[in-house]
């Protein structure tokens, strides 16, 4: 076997593992949308869907890709996002004053958007936004930073708004990283089509699960390049001022803490990194702990670490454990690998974010309640737009790679 039939093996299966790695981070995070038609139905979802991703990854990106124009790729990811925000405003409003009824498919109001809606009316209201409760007395999920980043589009009519914007972002973050807007285009809308989940809780629920580790993928990546190419101070340190503020969104990614750390150290070095750590970590604090102190109970946010004891004590102790077990994953990954480089820190973001979920649904298995299986599949969202990003580039990577190699090989043979 010659070296370039092995380097063109290599290629075929890197090619492959990274189609199959955007086919799961896909199709994953929707699984739950099928759970009404049975468990056939859901396999038959991955099965199918699976395939038919894998096809379109793996053969139909740069077909498509260069039949759209570079110059037109971003425009009309725009016009999809603002199609997107167009629907999603009055058809939010239909779910939450439970007027949607779709034969086979349950549309009511959820508390899901309703935490940021009433925690901001709260805060402009000059009240404590954690002293108030969802309409099913549920306590706040998100913490000071999700409230302060949906408040503009709050106040411009409708916290869905933000939903649209960060899907619109991750297009961005995508052609920005592989330097090809079409072919982000492309794997962008297939996401789209493929994960009807994305779009049931991003358009018809106003969820910000997505959109909460959307602008933690995006201000960690701002800060790394900023550091990387040691732009202006100021700008490094704005940029680490906005990872607190992001950070300060939900508990679960303060385990991709040591991986940033981990890459601004590689970048910057030890001084400058840990300078531009301690920025990000005093305006987290900045951000959280006046709502903390000030809080007229436990603070709310904090209510996310005992979800598994509605089951048992056996698998609350068991849930600890698995946050140990991650957060023992992510320091391992910081001290191991080389986070500087941007696939290998989303890569590992994807791991982390992965595990904690695959362990804590796993573990809800036993106890036969089927609300908090479920519960924790949709948390997919945690991991989704690391996937996205990490499997996406490295599809059109291996597909840049072998054009290279093809426009390359008549002149060796030459």
């Amino acid at each position: 076997m010659t070296s370039d039939s092995l380097t063109d093996g290599v290629r075929k299966s890197a090619s492959t593992a990274a189609a199959s790695g955007f086919a799961f981070t896909t199709l994953a995070v929707s699984a739950r949308f099928f759970k009404q038609l049975g468990l056939a139905g859901i396999l038959a979802y991955i099965l199918i869907g699976g395939a038919a991703v894998f096809a379109l990854v793996r053969y139909g990106t740069r077909p498509v890709a260069n039949r759209i124009p570079q110059r037109y790729a971003t425009p009309l990811a725009l016009a999809a996002a603002i199609l997107i925000a167009i629907i999603a405003v009055p058809l939010h409003d239909l779910v939450n004053r439970n007027a949607l009824d779709i034969p086979g498919f349950s549309y009511g109001n959820t508390d899901i958007d309703d935490a940021l809606i009433v925690g901001l009316n709260a805060l402009l209201q000059g009240q404590h936004p954690y002293s108030v409760r969802t309409w099913v007395q549920g306590e706040l999920t998100p913490m000071p930073g999700a409230l302060l980043l949906a408040l503009p589009f709050h106040l411009a009519g409708s916290v869905v708004l933000q939903n649209a914007f960060w899907l619109f972002m991750l297009f961005v973050a995508l052609g920005w990283l592989v330097k090809d807007r079409s072919a982000a285009l492309y794997l962008w809308g297939l996401s789209l089509f493929f994960s009807p989940k994305i779009l049931e809780e991003q358009v018809v629920q106003g969820a910000d699960r997505l959109v909460n580790a959307t602008y933690i993928l995006i201000a960690s990546l701002i800060l790394i390049e900023a550091a990387r190419r040691r732009a202006n101070a100021v700008i490094q340190a704005a940029a680490a001022v906005g990872v607190g503020v992001v950070f300060s969104s939900r508990l679960n990614f303060l385990l991709l803490a040591p991986l940033l750390l981990s890459a601004l150290v590689k970048v910057a070095g030890w001084k400058r990194g840990a300078w531009l750590a301690s920025i990000a970590a005093g305006s987290f604090v900045a951000i959280t702990a006046p709502f903390y102190f000030t809080s007229p109970g436990p603070f709310a946010p904090f209510h996310t670490l005992g979800k598994l004891s509605h089951a048992t004590p056996l698998l609350t102790a068991l849930g600890v454990l698995a946050v140990g077990v991650t957060a023992a994953l992510s320091i391992w990954l910081a001290w191991k690998t080389d986070n500087a480089d941007i696939q290998t820190y989303l890569r590992n973001c994807f791991v982390v974010q992965l595990v904690i979920v695959a362990i804590e649904t796993t573990l809800t298995l036993p106890s036969h309640n089927a609300v908090l299986t479920w519960m924790y599949v949709q948390y997919g969202f945690f991991f989704f737009p690391f996937g996205f990003l990490y499997f996406g580039s490295r599809v059109i990577q291996s597909l840049k790679d072998s054009q290279s190699t093809m426009r390359t090989a008549p002149e060796s043979q030459g």
